[in-house]
């Protein structure tokens, strides 16, 4: 009896120290985040442009634009834009503000599913965001506390650990790309630590709603990785250490596999209102993130793990904290009471280093077809949390008394080391710039204030760590304090960088996204720099389509077939927009280079050809170019003849255009393009609106090799194309700036310009209607073939369209195909009043096909006067509806199959919830030897 009082003194205590601890925790959060919580001071790099820059004015009241401006930005806009579908009573299934519409439920970078998004919901607004931004990076450290708790880890150690992980710089620095990933990013490990301790129904069910929780709360590849290390070490725990008296390795291994064979089934169901939506997604779509041109993402391991020592990243440095790394690696080597912890979290830590720097055999796993979709900065937050717990083994490691003088002899080592890594690295010439996170580079360059500064956090942290294994015990309190405090301070010196602030300036008043929204139509960006914001997380403008995970069957080719060349999240226009640009119901054009079309007449190039041409190699040589001044567009447009011999299109060069003055000023920049196999390339060049009437303008030319390094000089170029104040240059023509024309030639016609960025907006003058009439078809039978027919030269979209079919079709389409005369186009009135439905109003004078330029895609159903009716491919990726003569009202609604059954899946899952919970007859729980929990 006087034991088991003990005992249960002993486990409140531990309960009392594990509270204080988290609160703690929470204390400092709110201290660091106190500004946003109290004065709203935005940590939201969206936040900051919202409030700064005009150009995203509405995302400050969290209000979606019609065109979804997350093709501006990072997910902050599709998380406003989801909340806002759900708090005005509808289900976030449909987002039809992203190119030609895109499923939404099944976007795992919107989180449409997340508890805490509905939760948010009705009272989304930035405000909230940044609050919810402050509530996941507690969230994270929590989670990261008990995981370590969970791992026997004391309290201190546990808190350093979390708070190691959760206020790491890098993760703070991409928290809007990560968010809910890296603060949720735990649970896995949380969930599968608490099944090793306690293998009993209820922690089945835990572990289950935690891995649920991050499916749904996650991306898809965060997710993946997170289950499967957790999976690993639920497995090496319990073959190596097991929690219970099992008796044989026979009896003991079903119930360990089976175990996690229950956990795998339970969140496979519970999660299945996304994944099962997700997968028909990926099934019904030409790609996931790798075939999109991404780049393959690969940290080098020597920006990698100098990082890991030494903030030479600044603030998106892999980084947690002077002590923690110290602590970190030196754990394997002074750690005897959670030994084989310790060496299994260390195993996990490199092949996680292995997994991001991807040497040898590992690139090679990860160009397999299922697998080149991953994308390595995802696992990062696996690194983090590793090194953070091994960074709390190491801590307790230090009140051993047993390994005192190894202890100190290996602490002193790692000490050393991390303090000679600049040194070291810089004397190995690697001042290079190296790329750690995709979008921030930065150089291996030291400042010799941070020097000094680390060197002094670095020699304090190593002498707590001596005194907290030397000192008497009354004083180990204060000493284990002074530790947490010391790294806490050598991460907030950089983590205060990795949070953004306002700018200094703010761009000029001009809102080409308000005047875009008010036209309501659908808007194509191209270029890298179409839209320059004033802080380094955003995105340059790409395209509608630039950030989605999956594009719909049949768009990339009809991007392609339009004109388009798609680079990772940028697009570009290598050569005029054909008819498909009409066909799309693309009415703007939203670039920083001018737009051209197929229907545009370029001026003829002039043969420059005498004395063979201008070589910028053996290789390339130019033979003739021409431009002219359009007046009405106030830009240059022309051609370039190219003489190209063995030249490959992975090996060629780029070129690029400048506007310059007379004395060598730019005033403008176009984008790289490369000349590959093409022997003819287009040129063109916008004259800003800061140049006066009358002024004059050069229009230069620079070829460079394809690492757009090297400038490519000009031999035997006539005296009148050579340009004094840049001699490798290429002058292609002076032009005298006229007043601007009130019309121009060509189709696209200049309507909106910004300044100092120089974004331009095109109106389409031939653009076709959202929904209209056709009374004559041509059947194909497959995507390719549908845009070969449009692509031809008599092909007419407003009086034909090409639609997908077999030969065993009804009767209806067999007498549209019959008719083949043309007649006036004829309109049908759209209204949308929910992101799942369209309503169209049409009334065809006989026999036609209703095209709504909306992309064809699985789950869109259609009635006709209230019966269904099917649904055809129409013009590549659209779709179509036969209608009778008359008046009709037409009622398009996303009812997908897979969101059915995936909440059948969940519901069954419940109940496989409580079928598990139930109270079995005559079973009687035995007590699990767990273990001692450190308190």
């Amino acid at each position: 009896m006087e034991n088991a009082s003990k005992e249960r003194i002993k486990i409140a205590g531990t309960y009392r120290n594990d509270l204080f601890c988290l609160l703690c925790l929470t204390v400092f959060v709110i201290a660091i985040f106190s500004s946003t919580i109290f004065s709203g001071k935005d940590i939201s790099r969206i936040g900051t442009v919202a409030h700064r820059d005009t150009l995203f004015g509405r995302l400050a009241k969290g209000n979606p634009d019609p065109m979804d401006t997350c093709t501006y930005q990072e997910h902050a806009p599709n998380y406003l834009l989801t909340e806002k579908i759900i708090a005005g009573g509808d289900l976030p299934l449909w987002n039809p503000y992203l190119g030609f519409g895109c499923p939404l439920w099944a976007d795992s970078q919107v989180l449409a599913f997340s508890p805490i998004t509905w939760l948010q919901a009705p009272f989304a607004s930035l405000r909230l965001y940044n609050l919810m931004m402050v509530f996941h990076i507690w969230l994270g450290c929590v989670f990261a506390y008990s995981f370590a708790r969970l791992l026997k880890l004391s309290p201190p150690a546990s808190l350093l650990a979390s708070m190691s992980y959760g206020l790491c710089p890098n993760l703070l620095y991409m928290f809007e790309w990560n968010r809910c990933q890296s603060a949720f990013f735990p649970l896995p490990f949380v969930g599968f630590a608490l099944l090793w301790r306690r293998s009993t129904p209820l922690s089945i069910v835990v572990c289950s709603f935690l891995c649920t929780a991050m499916v749904v709360s996650g991306h898809a590849v965060p997710s993946f990785f997170a289950i499967f290390l957790a999976s690993v070490m639920y497995f090496a725990l319990s073959f190596g250490e097991p929690q219970t008296q099992a008796g044989s390795e026979f009896v003991k291994t079903p119930r360990i596999v089976g175990n996690f064979l229950l956990v795998g089934v339970l969140t496979l169901l519970l999660s299945a209102p996304f994944v099962v939506p997700f997968l028909e997604g990926v099934r019904a779509s030409d790609t996931f993130k790798a075939t999109q041109g991404y780049v393959r993402y690969i940290v080098r391991a020597s920006a990698l793990l100098p990082s890991l020592f030494y903030p030479f990243h600044g603030p998106g440095s892999v980084y947690a904290g002077a002590a923690s790394i110290i602590l970190a690696v030196s754990a394997p080597f002074i750690s005897r009471r959670n030994r084989k912890h310790v060496v299994l979290l260390s195993t996990l830590a490199l092949f996680t280093i292995c997994i991001l720097t991807r040497p040898g055999p590992f690139d090679l796993v990860f160009q397999l077809p299922y697998l080149n979709w991953f994308m390595v900065l995802y696992a990062l937050p696996g690194l983090l949390l590793f090194i953070a717990v091994l960074a709390g083994a190491g801590f307790d490691a230090l009140l051993d008394e047993d390994s005192r003088l190894r202890s100190a002899v290996i602490i002193l080592s790692v000490a050393l080391l991390a303090i000679a890594m600049p040194s070291i690295f810089q004397s190995m010439h690697l001042t290079e710039r190296f790329t750690l996170l995709n979008d921030w580079v930065k150089t291996m360059e030291v400042g010799s204030a941070v020097r000094i500064r680390e060197l002094i956090l670095i020699m304090l942290s190593v002498a707590v760590a001596f005194s907290l294994s030397k000192c008497p015990a009354n004083l180990r309190s204060k000493m284990i304090i002074c530790l947490i405090v010391l790294n806490a301070i050598s991460l907030s010196f950089i983590i205060r960088k990795s949070l953004p602030a306002r700018p200094a300036f703010a761009y000029e008043a001009v809102e080409p996204l308000g005047f875009l929204s008010s036209q309501g139509r659908r808007v194509i960006s191209m270029g890298r720099h179409v839209l320059v914001p004033n802080t380094s997380q955003i995105f340059s403008v790409s395209n509608v389509l630039s950030f989605m995970p999956t594009h719909p069957k049949g768009v990339p080719a009809f991007l392609e077939a339009m004109g388009i060349t798609l680079e990772g999240v940028s697009q570009f226009a290598e050569k005029p927009l054909s008819k498909l640009v009409d066909i799309g119901d693309i009415k703007y054009a939203v670039a920083s280079e001018p737009v051209l079309s197929t229907e545009d007449r370029l001026p003829e190039a002039v043969d420059v050809s005498v004395n063979g041409g201008i070589s910028f190699s053996s290789q390339i040589t130019l033979v003739g170019y021409g431009l002219e001044l359009d007046a009405g567009n106030l830009d240059i447009v022309g051609t370039l003849k190219w003489k190209l011999s063995g030249v490959r299109e992975k090996s060629s060069a780029v070129f690029m255009v400048m506007l310059l003055k007379p004395d060598g000023s730019v005033l403008w920049i176009g984008d790289r393009h490369l000349i590959g196999e093409a022997k003819e390339s287009y040129v063109t060049a916008a004259i800003p609106k800061s140049v006066k009437p009358g002024d004059e303008v050069c229009l230069i030319m620079q070829v460079l090799d394809l690492s757009g390094m090297k400038l490519l000089s000009a031999s035997n170029a006539p005296t009148r194309m050579q340009f004094s104040p840049n001699p490798r240059s290429l002058l292609l023509g002076r032009f005298k700036v006229p007043e601007r024309a009130p019309a121009t030639n060509r189709q696209f016609r200049l309507v909106y310009e910004t300044a100092p960025e120089m974004v331009r907006v095109y109106e389409n003058k031939s653009c076709l209607p959202e929904a209209y009439m056709v009374t004559a078809v041509h059947s194909v039978g497959s995507i390719e073939e549908a845009l070969s027919q449009m692509l031809k030269p008599g092909f007419e979209p407003k009086n034909v369209a090409v639609i997908e079919t077999s030969d065993n079709r009804s009767s209806t389409l067999k007498l549209a195909e019959a008719n083949t005369t043309g007649a006036n186009l004829i309109e049908g009135k759209v209204s949308r009043s929910s992101v799942n439905e369209v309503f169209v109003e049409a009334a065809p004078q006989q026999p036609s096909l209703l095209v709504l330029t909306d992309v064809y895609f699985p789950g869109w159903r259609v009635t006709i006067d209230g019966k269904e009716a099917p649904i055809i491919r129409t013009n590549g990726v659209f779709r179509g509806v036969f209608l009778e003569a008359g008046h009709h009202k037409l009622r398009f609604f996303f009812d997908p199959i897979s969101l059915k059954i995936g909440f059948a899946m969940f519901f069954l899952g419940l109940i496989f919830v409580l079928f598990l919970l139930r109270p079995l007859r005559g079973f009687t729980k035995k007590p699990l030897d767990s273990g001692p929990v450190p308190s």
